[in-house]
């Protein structure tokens, strides 16, 4: 922190409420409001601290440029059907979640690359 300011970084934030959340938290660092710095990334399969038990049915889901991907329909052991508007629903896995604010989850990639994931969607015929 510099003047009462903070400092950016050469990245872009992921959302603005985004790095509100983080600066409010304290960012990912003790003692140091990380406005901006990068969520702690997680190994392969491992769901970011905390994200897993706020996602409820109902929310919405944005990509990690803030882009709106859909709504979460049910969260289920390992991953949550996401329903979106003009596109097939999609099942996420639970550690593409970077993070919950306020009433809206957030996920690792941008929207623009959601369906190159390759991730399962319900069957088109039920």
């Amino acid at each position: 922190m510099t003047g009462g300011h903070f400092e950016r970084e050469a990245e872009p934030v992921v959302g603005h409420e985004l790095a509100t959340a983080r600066r409010i938290e304290g960012g990912n660092d003790p003692g140091q409001g990380a406005l901006g710095s990068e969520p702690p990334r997680q190994p392969p399969g491992v769901p970011a601290p905390g994200v897993v038990e706020q996602l409820r049915p109902g929310m919405e889901v944005r990509g990690s440029d803030t882009n709106r991907i859909g709504w979460i329909k049910t969260v289920r052991g390992r991953d949550a059907h996401v329903s979106r508007q003009l596109a097939r629903d999609l099942y996420i896995p639970l550690d593409a979640f970077q993070a919950v604010v306020q009433d809206c989850a957030y996920l690792a990639v941008p929207q623009s690359e959601v369906d190159a994931q390759d991730w399962p969607g319900p069957p088109i015929l039920g």
